[in-house]
């Protein structure tokens, strides 16, 4: 009699594996395409990679329109354009001339 309220343990064990089977089987779907759309993001990652290294680097300035002023006896005078190629602004930038 005291079996009767009692389920059977092998009905219970092949309840968990079925359901253990399904999940498994929805999981590895959706994995699939899980890893396929990462394998494109790092393909493209390597890609922008690539394109970037091939970029020669760029000077962080760049001086256009130079022109000289020697008409002052004391004073020489260099007049042109500063171009900030980076994307930090500056406040103060300094050129030092040598003369070779």
């Amino acid at each position: 009699m005291a079996k009767e309220g009692k389920k059977p343990i092998g009905k219970i064990v092949l309840g968990i594996i079925v359901v253990l089977v399904i999940v498994g089987a929805v999981g590895s779907m959706g994995g699939n395409s899980t890893d396929s759309s990462a394998s494109d993001s790092a393909k493209s990652a390597e890609a922008t990679q690539q394109a970037e290294e091939q970029k020669e680097p760029q000077e962080p300035y760049t001086i256009a329109d130079e022109a000289e002023d020697t008409s002052n006896q004391f004073a020489y005078k260099i007049t042109g354009t500063l171009t900030n190629n980076t994307d930090k602004e500056k406040s103060y930038i300094q050129k030092e001339l040598h003369s070779d």
